[in-house]
Formats: C-alpha cells, sequence, structure tokens
C-alpha cells in the first residue's frame, strides 16, 4: 500500500513542483489550498500519512491548522512537515511550539524532504 501525502500550500504553483518531485517516489498524493480543506481532508474517509504544509496561507495558516492536527486524538499521530520561506529561527520555533514534526525551507531541496519524509513515515 501507498504511502499517501497531504500537500497544503495557497500557491498551486507549488503544490504541483511538489507533486512533481514526490511522483516519481511512489506515493499517493493529495492537496488542499488551505488550513480548512487540509482539516477535512485529514478528518475524512483517507487520510494522509503525512503532511507537507506551507505556513502562510489564507482562511487557516499552516500553524493553526498544525496545532488543530496535533490537538485531535483522531489525527494528532500524523506527522507535519513545514515547508515555508520562514527560515528565521522565531518561525521554526512557532512551528514546533504548534507541533510540527519536522521543518524545510524554500526552495525545497528534494534530497532533505525525502530524509525528512522517509524518516517520520518509518516511526
Amino acid at each position: 500500500m501507498k504511502n499517501r501525502i497531504l500537500i497544503v500550500d495557497d500557491m498551486g504553483s507549488m503544490r504541483m513542483f511538489l507533486k512533481t518531485i514526490l511522483q516519481g517516489e511512489g506515493f499517493e498524493l493529495d492537496e488542499a489550498a488551505d488550513g480548512i480543506q487540509a482539516l477535512a481532508k485529514c478528518l475524512g474517509a483517507t487520510p494522509p500519512d503525512i503532511i507537507l504544509m506551507d505556513m502562510v496561507m489564507p482562511n487557516m495558516d499552516g500553524l493553526e491548522c498544525c496545532r488543530k492536527i496535533k490537538d485531535d486524538k483522531l489525527t494528532k499521530h500524523i506527522p507535519v512537515i513545514m515547508v515555508t520561506t520562514m527560515g528565521e529561527s522565531r518561525q521554526k520555533v512557532a512551528a514546533v511550539l504548534a507541533g510540527c514534526d519536522a521543518y524545510v525551507t524554500k526552495p525545497v531541496d528534494k534530497s532533505d524532504l525525502m530524509s525528512k519524509i522517509r524518516r517520520l513515515l518509518s516511526k
């Protein structure tokens, strides 16, 4: 069975970029444009095994969405990797405090992203 990755970013071009990186790696891919859609997919019939989430999005940002995922007993086990342009230490601390499991800055380095995904999926 393929691992399911949910890509959450308000920029369609970034979702497409991440899908292009991950397509050849044997994952089943899904996407959402904001935290509200991401939460719905996490609570849906086929929740993701891991989430790649942008921090800055409309409607519900990545930090709030991550907190909600980690606060819910049905979804708290799902690893969240923040994928963001925000590389300052205070943003990284905020992401960790929100419950994220890993942090990747844009532009995304494929080998860094893949190593974090594989590490989190092997837990």
